[in-house]
């Protein structure tokens, strides 16, 4: 049996190594516009440096299908279509080998950089706003 020892220290977002961020007042957490939506449709996203899958996901009827680029690919595709996920939308484009990425999906980072979907207790429609 092999063992593979970690160090503590090389993780990039252990949560006792990180210190808390600079406040930036309830007008800075506001200007996010962050929202529920249902991710409709994912595939690998073959062209992409860092292995990752686009995901089309719905805002609802204001805002309507986003697309973007997430490195979420420890989750099996069938396991999200259909899932509640927060997006902040508002962030501006990105363009990822040659896909523009219309927003950031959230989610809470394990000290090994995996990220884990955030998603919404109880059943907000698709477009309700994150407060």
């Amino acid at each position: 049996m092999v063992r593979h020892v970690i160090d503590r220290d090389a993780l990039p977002y252990a949560p006792d190594k990180l210190p808390r961020k600079e406040p930036c007042g309830i007008d800075g957490f506001l200007a996010v516009d962050l929202r529920i939506g249902t991710i409709v449709s994912a595939e690998p996203f073959a062209a992409a440096r860092k292995p990752a899958y686009r995901l089309r996901v719905d805002f609802g009827p204001a805002v309507g299908v986003l697309e973007t680029s997430a490195q979420i690919t420890h989750y099996a595709i069938a396991t999200l279509i259909g899932r509640r996920v927060v997006g902040a939308l508002n962030l501006g484009e990105r363009r990822i080998a040659g896909f523009k990425s219309q927003f950031l999906v959230l989610g809470a980072l394990a000290p090994d950089g995996q990220a884990h979907l955030l998603a919404a207790d109880g059943a907000p429609p698709d477009g309700a706003p994150i407060a």
